[in-house]
């Protein structure tokens, strides 16, 4: 769980700002925009990595930890998105706040 969680969690963040920087430089948006779109797009397809692990036949093991990875993605992605469009919408950000609410709502999704 613990390599899941390392693998998971910072690259969905780094994902999403390198989505959102490339977007503010290239195509002009502003930053919360940018990021919403970032959050919406930084979870990785698992459909396609599962179908090639199995055509490559890669041990069992790296299969379930790319596959555990891939949940806690969906779940980090989905509660970024839930961030940053509060962000975006309010105009407001408060970092601790937000990273508050982002291990309150991980933590709750957890326990469900």
């Amino acid at each position: 769980m613990p390599a899941i969680l390392i693998l998971a969690v910072p690259g969905v963040i780094l994902t999403l700002f390198i989505v959102g920087g490339v977007l503010v430089l290239g195509v002009r948006l502003s930053w919360p925009v940018a990021l919403v779109f970032g959050a919406l797009v930084s979870a990785t397809d698992l459909v396609a990595v599962v179908s090639l692990f199995k055509v490559l036949g890669v041990p069992k093991r790296l299969a379930v930890l790319v596959e555990g990875e891939s949940m806690f993605n969906d779940g980090t992605a989905l509660v970024l998105f839930n961030l940053v469009l509060a962000v975006a919408i309010s105009g407001q950000f408060n970092f601790l706040q937000s990273v508050r609410n982002f291990f309150l709502v991980s933590a709750g999704g957890i326990l469900i």
